[in-house]
């Protein structure tokens, strides 16, 4: 089975954070006797000798001179767009280099699979040009755009010219089944995780190796500092959780438009000694983050399926989120973690307070998350195998003789 993937995000190096779930989807279909191809923008931290397990890759150049190029990475094209309005400038350049690349890759591939709403738009148009059947997946940052009524006309575009479309959650399924999209057309499949990668380590040797305190209670939250994650809110309840606990510390690991405004607050709020930012660390030292903490906060005000909070479940940490998104299909209210309403900041603190008091009720939501991680097989494995099936079921569906036809 030969694949092309169609990305606008793809690890440029060893523990990059960019598109490496696409990767390791990759990397496993490789295994499971896939040959595969990744067509993804260019970027200069591209390492060439990154190894990839088996995985081709096309990267393709969009702007000249290289070191200009802005669309794509740094936390997506939507919001490359926002910060710097030059990007949309670049992008008819983006897309014509990007269907350029994918339509050289399409002619030597039995399946094109794409993955967000731009890739997915490229793939129509392959599509139509090749004949190669289209599968797409959505993510949960697609799901926004659902929101913007001038964006609906692509969405129609996209689902009916894909021949399977794959989302994280059966929440994105029903939004896409009740604005009228087939349900017969959509998978959900949800990510994976390396369930030997995310395991708890030894907190205080993890403390030890990060340079935190030994005695303190760590609250935890990680992924991009921008404004739809919800930082504020945190950052705005700890006040309170500091004022009832004088033993708990914040970690902010990520990086983002939002660093700047959220140190700024942590000193209006006389927080800023008990609040560390770490910054962009490599995915592949996360698990020492999430074993060095006690409590993992997710205040997001928007969010698909987070593939941190299924890495922190299988640390064994019980988890603070907000009910938003796929989140209340991954963090089960009451039995391995607390969900709160989005931007609600008192509730936020009262829930991180309820679990630093009660260490009983925060190891039972430990255990509870970690059982729950190893029973469900939450591995790419897994997940690559349900993929598979999707590709094989749209490619049988393909090449079956038309009604009528059959031969006798």
């Amino acid at each position: 089975m030969q694949i092309t993937i169609l990305t606008t995000s793809f690890p440029r190096f060893d523990g990059d954070f960019a598109g490496n779930f696409i990767l390791k989807y990759a990397r496993e279909l490789s295994r499971l006797d896939c040959n595969v191809r990744s067509v993804a923008p260019h970027d200069l931290q591209e390492d060439p000798a990154m190894d990839l397990g088996g995985v081709k890759i096309e990267r393709f150049k969009y702007f000249f001179p290289p070191g200009w190029q802005m669309a794509a990475y740094g936390g997506g094209i939507a919001n490359r767009m926002k910060r710097n309005w030059l990007t949309a400038l670049q992008m008819p350049f983006f897309l014509v280099a990007f269907l350029s690349a994918a339509l050289r890759s399409a002619w030597k591939s039995d399946l094109l699979h794409a993955h967000w709403t731009i890739s997915g738009l490229v793939g129509v148009a392959v599509k139509a040009l090749t004949g190669r059947p289209l599968v797409v997946t959505l993510w949960g940052s697609d799901m926004l755009l659902l929101n913007i009524p001038m964006v609906r006309p692509l969405f129609n575009i996209l689902v009916s010219g894909a021949d399977a479309v794959v989302c994280e959650s059966s929440q994105f399924k029903d939004r896409l089944t009740g604005l009228g999209f087939p349900a017969g057309k959509i998978s959900v499949i949800p990510n994976g995780i390396d369930l030997e990668m995310f395991a708890a380590r030894d907190k205080l040797q993890a403390r030890e190796r990060l340079g935190l305190a030994l005695d303190k209670t760590i609250l935890l939250t990680a992924g991009r500092l921008e404004p739809e994650k919800g930082q504020k809110y945190l950052l705005e309840a700890l006040p309170e959780v500091f004022r009832n606990n004088e033993n708990a510390v914040c970690v902010l690991v990520g990086d983002g438009q939002s660093r700047g405004e959220l140190e700024a607050l942590g000193e209006r709020l006389g927080i800023g000694r008990r609040l560390i930012l770490a910054g962009q660390r490599d995915h592949r030292e996360m698990p020492l983050w999430l074993s060095a903490a006690d409590i993992f906060v997710l205040p997001s005000l928007s969010e698909g399926n987070p593939n941190i909070v299924r890495e922190a479940s299988a640390c064994g940490l019980s988890v603070v989120a907000s009910g938003v998104g796929g989140l209340p299909e991954m963090v089960r209210d009451g039995v391995d973690g607390l969900l709160v309403p989005a931007g609600d900041v008192p509730a936020l603190a009262r829930a991180v307070l309820s679990l630093i008091q009660d260490p009983e009720l925060r190891q039972r939501f430990s255990q509870n998350a970690r059982d729950r991680a190893l029973e469900s097989q939450w591995t790419w494995e897994a997940q690559a195998r349900a993929l598979k099936e999707v590709y094989r079921r749209v490619l049988d569906k393909r090449h079956k003789p038309a009604e009528g036809n059959s031969p006798s």
